[in-house]
């Protein structure tokens, strides 16, 4: 047995690739003990955002069991457009409700113009004592962060939490490149498919971010180094207008380097040759830091996201970006159905201990009842009366069997389903994270009803459409929603589902 281990996953998904990290910690050291990475399944990502979430779910699941990881509650990065990132200065005279003004803020964004927006901030204090204090939000539309649920649902993964890739990045490199620099400026920037990510840490402090679309420029080294020296000029200038002269500033350079298609010495040679400053460029095969790789899979190494989205259960320090987008409402239901858990697993222990001592007691109860030898006399008629009233208990138990084995063969006879197993599944696989089900009957030849609690009306809408766009159903109508009496925040609701042609049931069965 390892005492004091633990070990953690991540899974970086972007817009051609699919790469996990899974981390060990011990004795303050980090490890990298396994790594995979896959391709994207083609029409999977569309245009940053996720199209087939079975297909990328399935791609997940064979690229773990490829790599034999456990599959284990991962954290997860965001994979999603468009994204808001803003860092908001918040004024002196501040309401108190710091979540509306934040709601106002976005609301005016043109990004998520239209949408409903789902986000998450982090205070930022301020740059200096005089200056207004700051956040960093992060936003998007709710529907991304569901379909990324979805996903990880198709894939066995129980998601822990959800980030943006720059935040990950930034906690894998912060110990060996972020941190300490109070005496000057580090420019970030983080290079995944054929976006860039760039960051401004100003004395040590989180004070810009940018993201850039690299294009085709990513494909042709050349092109694409180029490009990093123009942006990360472009950066410098306007420190230099709008910030501090930079006369009185030093800069420094670090990348994170998850693309492929440029060489690291060759970015790094050429950024200190421009700038003539000191530059890092970090890589999955040399991702610098505190991480020591176990492996040496060039193929399968890991993207430095993936290994900084593994760290967050280290609780390793991030530069104070603390971003998650984990829907609150999702974490309390894994909170709720843990708590149940543990319920069932403390009443089933004392049920089996009052069982133990029940069996103790009819045991010594059975010694001291005993009667004596001599006493233990044979009587026929006594004999006789109990072998006629065990002959009745037999009987009786032989026709409830066959009226049950009747009832079971009028079940299976009168079965037109071809694959009732796929139309379980079919409802499983289309519930969504924020419902549950308690009851499945079928009142009618082709009709069945589905019961359960919902933590949201949107979430039983949801479903009820998803159960309607399956080959088996017909249709799918919402009957009644009520909210829970006993449990404040759930509602109780019944869905309505008409069986296609040859898909139906004509038993009832009520479970």
């Amino acid at each position: 047995m390892r005492f004091g281990r633990k070990t953690s996953l991540g899974i970086d998904i972007c817009e051609d690739r699919i790469s996990a990290a899974l981390l060990r910690q011990h004795a303050g050291q980090i490890k990298l003990v396994k790594s995979a990475a896959a391709d994207v399944p083609k029409g999977a990502i569309i245009n940053g955002n996720i199209a087939d979430p079975a297909a990328l779910g399935a791609a997940i699941r064979q690229m773990l069991a490829k790599n034999r990881i456990r599959r284990q509650p991962a954290a997860v990065s965001l994979v999603a457009k468009p994204v808001l990132t803003q860092i908001i200065e918040l004024p002196d005279d501040m309401p108190g409700n710091l979540g509306q003004f934040i709601n106002a803020e976005i609301k005016h964004s043109p990004v998520l113009a239209g949408r409903e927006a789902y986000y998450d901030s982090c205070g930022l204090g301020k740059p200096a004592p005089e200056g207004p204090a700051r956040v960093f939000v992060v936003a998007t539309s709710y529907d991304k962060v569901s379909m990324l649920l979805k996903t990880m649902n198709f894939a066995g993964i129980d998601t822990d939490s959800i980030e943006i890739d720059i935040s990950a990045a930034i906690r894998a490199l912060h110990a060996s490149k972020i941190a300490n620099t109070y005496d000057r400026n580090l420019l970030f920037a983080l290079i995944r498919g054929s976006i860039m990510t760039l960051c401004v840490f100003r004395k040590g402090r989180f004070d810009f971010i940018r993201y850039i679309d690299l294009g085709q420029d990513v494909n042709d080294p050349d092109k694409c180094i180029a490009r990093c020296e123009s942006e990360f000029s472009a950066v410098i200038q306007f420190y230099d207008i709008e910030v501090e002269s930079a006369a009185n500033t030093r800069w420094e350079f670090a990348v994170a380097l998850d693309s492929m298609r440029i060489e690291p010495n060759d970015l790094e040679f050429s950024l200190q040759k421009k700038f003539g400053v000191e530059a890092h460029v970090c890589s999955p095969s040399n991702p610098g830091g505190e991480m020591v790789i176990e492996q040496t899979d060039s193929a399968n190494l890991a993207s430095i996201s993936a290994a900084g989205l593994a760290m967050k259960r280290f609780d390793i320090a991030g530069a104070g970006i603390k971003i998650d987008l984990m829907p609150s409402e999702v974490r309390e239901m894994k909170a709720s159905k843990r708590l149940m858990l543990l319920t069932a697993n403390v009443a089933a222990g004392i049920l089996l201990l009052m069982l133990i001592v029940a069996g103790v007691v009819r045991f010594k109860l059975a010694k001291i009842d005993r009667p004596a030898p001599d006493s233990q006399g044979v009587n026929p008629v006594s004999n006789m009366e109990l072998l006629l009233k065990q002959n009745n208990l037999i009987a009786a138990k032989i026709a409830e069997l066959s009226a049950k084995r009747d009832k079971i063969t009028e079940i299976f006879e009168g079965d037109n389903t071809s694959d009732w197993g796929g139309i379980l599944d079919d409802i499983r696989q289309r519930t969504p994270v924020a419902l549950c089900i308690t009851r499945l009957s079928c009142p009618g030849a082709l009709s069945f009803e589905v019961e359960g609690q919902s933590l949201s009306y949107k979430a039983v809408h949801l479903f009820a459409d998803m159960l309607g766009r399956s080959e088996f159903v017909e249709s799918a109508t919402v009957a009644s929603t009520n909210r829970n009496r006993r449990v404040e925040g759930l509602i109780a609701y019944t869905i309505n589902c008409i069986l296609a042609d040859n898909k139906g049931l004509t038993a009832d069965v009520d479970g």
